[in-house]
Order: structure tokens, then C-alpha cells, then sequence
């Protein structure tokens, strides 16, 4: 994809300022992260007494601290790129920087497909729970050993009156769970 040519011309034309604030940055973040992810270890060890799933707390930690730690290399090898102006040290630079951004873009798929899933989810339980208006009997459980002429009292919810009457039936119980909306 890019030839490697032994001319320092064109990494030489890069400046100072940018390499200095992109290290200047890349240090920032990188400390901020491994002091989250830091905390972060000692708050899902700690919470796993109480609650096993603290282990995925801690997978995502160590991550954290992992993406922490290459933005902390990155600093130090463009800091030596500065200084030295080796490019091998400005190619390490740059392979951290790749590293903590493919990391990155792996933890935001998963992130995605566990939003995806958990929309989904949500949808298929509003779908499951909606109901029509003229109609909130949800479930009808036919008992066989009721005879026809027995006749069982029921409260039965009319949607018209908005609350529940007196109501017979034959040969059916009908089980109303209803919400209120507000």
C-alpha cells in the first residue's frame, strides 16, 4: 500500500507543534484511562462477594487498561521522534495508535450489536404486552370440569366504564391482567 523510501523529507515536514499535542494528548487520555481502569479492577474484584458477574466489570477493565497503556506508549515514542527524529520510533508511535484504535472499533461493534439486541428485545416485549382497546382479555383457560350449567361470577374489566363489574360466563374463566396507562 505505501512504499518505505529512505528519503526523511517527508517526516521531517511534519511538525513539531502536531507531534507535540498529539503526544501531549495521547499522554492525557492514556492516564485517564489507567486510572479508570485501575479503579475500575478494584471495584469489580471487590463487587464480585457480592455479585459474580463482576468478572465481565473486570474483562472490560483490563481492556481499558490495555488501551490506556498504548496511548502511554505512543507519548513516549513520539516524544523520542521528537527528540531524536528516528523514524523507527515515530513507526511505534503510530502501531500504538493503530493498536488502540482497532481495539476501539472492536469494543464500539460489540457495543452496536448489544444496543441492536437489546432494542430488539424491547420491541418484542412491547409487542408481546400491547394490547387493543376493545379488547384487554389476554388469556382464556377453558376448564373442562365446569358444566354447562354451572355458571361462574367473574369480575370483568369494560374499557368503556374503565373499571371492573360483575360479569358471568359459561364453561370459560377468563384470567384479565390489565395495565393502567397514564
Amino acid at each position: 500500500m505505501f512504499e518505505r523510501t529512505n528519503e526523511a523529507s517527508e517526516i521531517e515536514s511534519i511538525s513539531y507543534q502536531t507531534l507535540s499535542g498529539l503526544s501531549y494528548w495521547a499522554g492525557f487520555v492514556g492516564v485517564w484511562t489507567i486510572i479508570g481502569a485501575v479503579l475500575g479492577i478494584i471495584g469489580s474484584i471487590a463487587g464480585m462477594v457480592a455479585n459474580p458477574f463482576s468478572i465481565f466489570g473486570v474483562i472490560s477493565a483490563v481492556i481499558a487498561l490495555i488501551m490506556g497503556l498504548k496511548l502511554r506508549s505512543s507519548k513516549k515514542e513520539f516524544d523520542s521522534f521528537v527528540h531524536s527524529k528516528a523514524s523507527i520510533n515515530l513507526e511505534i508511535a503510530l502501531d500504538s495508535l493503530r493498536h488502540y484504535f482497532r481495539i476501539l472499533l472492536v469494543l464500539n461493534i460489540v457495543l452496536f450489536a448489544v444496543i441492536a439486541l437489546l432494542l430488539l428485545l424491547f420491541l418484542q416485549s412491547r409487542k408481546k404486552t400491547s394490547f387493543r382497546s376493545e379488547s384487554i382479555i389476554h388469556k382464556v383457560e377453558r376448564i373442562s370440569e365446569l358444566s354447562t350449567a354451572r355458571m361462574t361470577t367473574l369480575l370483568i374489566f369494560e374499557p368503556e366504564r374503565g373499571s371492573l363489574v360483575p360479569g358471568t360466563v359459561q364453561r370459560f374463566i377468563f384470567i384479565v391482567p390489565f395495565q393502567v396507562r397514564g
